[in-house]
């Protein structure tokens, strides 16, 4: 059998690799032409965020600008005055067709063409409209997507008709507009603002052009290619293929030190915590400015393995990723689709051989963090897992507990390790600050503000010595004045309760932050 191996060796690789572009065999001018004049549509840049935030791009954003002058649901009529497959709803127009044949995670997949005003949450719902965009896109690939939302069953089956390549074109001339306006840049270190999903579809795009061979491919994975490249197989595993009545496909994955994570995840988090570890930090260093991730100590983070000489080479070259772009969502996880296996590189500095152990091992929880203390100046241990409910936003809150709320299960680390009294006011500590469930950045608001400690109350209830798990509870009853109380519970398993506690906490913009406008509010 022959294998095809795609490496994808990705250190935040946000710019490394690059979305479509257009088809140069296209006869179609994308220059831009003068005296177009130009007029202002109310409301439009809070839109454009809101599919920003919902994990769009500036595809997405082109898309929409086509569509809808002013980008508004409301401004159009109930189905586009279509019905049945036909119907199109959203920013985006999306047809139902599309919809009911690839858009998963919304339950529109696998319904009737009876069923189409089911398609009208879209209208409203933009995380369901940009999730099921790239449904539908990740299902069909770039240009067959195009070819349906534009003409339906008639555009994919012929996908390259005149119509298409110019409506497909036009998308193309607004996204590069887009992408060359600085407000959309990440700083002078990326052109074109490239996101998650820009390497997700590139990544797809090589993966596409393989199975469509009838080649078999083993995908080889490193660092933050571990996740893109497990999304970007989305439909391209042998076994889907084969119910298709195709050949060929992604037959496994072979994980080399790489991030392992569940559909769901906000991937916003991954820069921070490696920040954690003091291997990244944000704007500052040589020539970057504020739109770029700098490697602290790369001699030792990056090339730790190498000797002086070839060290030197590489520093050379080194240069700073993006900041921007890692908030969008992981719609699919490949690695539950195919069989794989984990290399573990004891002396990765980015990914500690720990952590991927548990990468390797993962199971239906969401593994957020791992806190790393001196053992000789911290009593109760190295280390603690922490684990959090899915289904909200971010993993730092859930609808089940409301955004003033967090819920957080956590075990001491290692095999036959469990819980003493001296845990409990470490873990009293380890809960992150409430406020931040406000900040669109969520952790990455650690960044901007700090949340110092005034005073810790431990009221300890039963001795917890023996437990596996606890779970700590914590509240936020109100924001006022930069001042905020946690009121926690510590419960194990067994719905005990362990421990009471009460945090008392301020408020301040870091010295970096204080020019910054946006400040998180609470009433609850």
């Amino acid at each position: 059998m022959k294998f095809f191996i795609p490496c994808i060796a990705a250190i935040f690789a946000t710019g490394v690799l690059a979305a479509p572009t257009p088809d140069a065999s296209l006869n179609v001018p994308l220059d831009k032409r003068d005296d177009r004049g130009q007029y202002t549509v109310s409301g439009l840049g809070s839109r454009k965020k809101a599919i920003i935030d919902a994990g769009g791009n500036s595809l997405d954003l082109a898309i929409a600008m086509l569509e809808i002058e002013t980008m508004n649901t409301a401004h159009y009529p109930y189905g586009d005055g279509k019905t049945y497959d036909a119907a199109n709803f959203g920013l985006f127009k999306q047809n139902w067709g599309l919809l009911r044949e690839c858009a998963h995670r919304y339950g529109f997949k696998g319904k009737s063409e009876a069923q189409w005003n089911d398609g009208a949450v879209m209208n409203s719902d933009v995380y369901a409209d940009v999730a099921s965009r790239w449904d539908c896109q990740n299902y069909y690939g770039y240009d067959k997507w195009f070819a349906g939302h534009r003409n339906g069953a008639s555009g994919l089956a012929n996908p390259y008709t005149e119509d298409i390549n110019t409506y497909k074109s036009a998308v193309q001339w607004i996204q590069q507009q887009i992408d060359s306006n600085e407000k959309y840049n990440t700083g002078t270190i990326s052109s074109g603002s490239p996101s998650l999903k820009d390497d997700v579809l590139a990544v797809r795009t090589h993966i596409e052009k393989l199975v469509q061979q009838g080649e078999d491919v083993l995908l080889a994975l490193h660092s933050a290619g571990g996740f893109i490249g497990s999304e970007a197989m989305e439909g391209f595993s042998r076994k889907d293929r084969e119910e298709r009545g195709l050949s060929g496909g992604v037959v496994g994955i072979a994980f080399v030190a790489a991030a392992i994570v569940e559909e769901g995840m906000c991937m916003g988090i991954c820069p921070l915590v490696l920040r954690r570890f003091v291997l990244f930090s944000c704007g500052g260093g040589g020539g970057g400015g504020g739109g770029a991730i700098h490697c602290v100590q790369p001699e030792q983070t990056l090339f730790n393995d190498l000797d002086e000489e070839e060290k030197g080479k590489w520093l050379d070259v080194l240069k700073p990723q993006p900041a921007q772009g890692w908030n969008g969502t992981t719609i699919y996880a490949g690695w539950k689709d195919v069989k794989s296996v984990y290399l573990i590189c004891e002396e990765d500095q980015v990914i500690p051989a720990i952590l991927q152990e548990e990468l390797a091992g993962l199971n239906d929880c969401v593994p957020w963090k791992h806190y790393y203390f001196d053992p000789n100046k911290n009593p109760p241990g190295a280390r603690f897992e922490f684990l959090v409910p899915k289904g909200g936003p971010s993993l730092l809150w859930s609808p089940v507990r409301g955004q003033n709320a967090r819920d957080q299960w956590a075990k001491v680390a290692g095999e036959n390790k469990s819980f003493n009294m001296e845990y409990l006011g470490l873990l009293a500590d380890s809960v992150p600050a409430l406020p931040m469930n406000y900040d669109p950045q969520g952790l990455n608001a650690t960044e901007m503000w700090a949340f110092p400690t005034v005073s810790l109350s431990l009221d300890i209830r039963e001795d917890p010595t023996g437990k596996e798990w606890i779970l700590v509870r914590s509240k936020m009853r109100s924001l006022r004045d930069g001042r905020f109380d946690m009121e926690m519970q510590m419960v194990d398993e067994n719905n005990n309760l362990v421990a009471t506690c009460r945090h008392s906490c301020v408020m301040f913009a870091r010295r970096s932050g204080q020019g910054r406008k946006v400040r998180p509010k609470a009433s609850l």
